[in-house]
């Protein structure tokens, strides 16, 4: 992970190589933390402990918290949580496609997707 400056690349330089890296920026939306970081297809951890590629001090935040790693055949970037005490949640505004096993937290509700019938879904 990159966590000098607000960039994937933040010597604002192009490069063939640059390009070619899959990556994922990261920005917090409020609190003290005011950098964006940068996650490669080596991927990182997040938490509280200074061991982890992200750091994020905050007393919510398990020190071993979440990881987020890519999936090279299928080309896509994956979140996972490490047992932490309170859980990794996205917050989403748009559409996202629904899976057995998905938590969904609506306000103060929690839901399992147990099943789901739909096209190219299987459970």
């Amino acid at each position: 992970m990159d966590v000098e400056g607000d960039r994937c690349n933040p010597s604002g330089k192009t490069s063939t190589l640059v390009q070619q890296v899959k990556q994922l920026t990261i920005k917090p939306q409020e609190g003290t933390q005011c950098c964006s970081f940068c996650v490669t297809e080596d991927g990182g951890r997040i938490g509280r402990h200074s061991s982890n590629n992200l750091l994020v001090v905050e007393e919510s935040v398990s020190r071993y918290h979440a990881e987020i790693t890519y999936d090279r055949k299928r080309e896509l970037f994956k979140l996972s949580d490490l047992n932490s005490s309170t859980g990794t949640y996205i917050k989403i505004t748009g559409k996202m496609q629904i899976r057995v096993g998905i938590m969904l937290e609506l306000g103060s509700y929690q839901f399992v997707v147990t099943s789901c019938t739909a096209d190219g879904d299987q459970g």
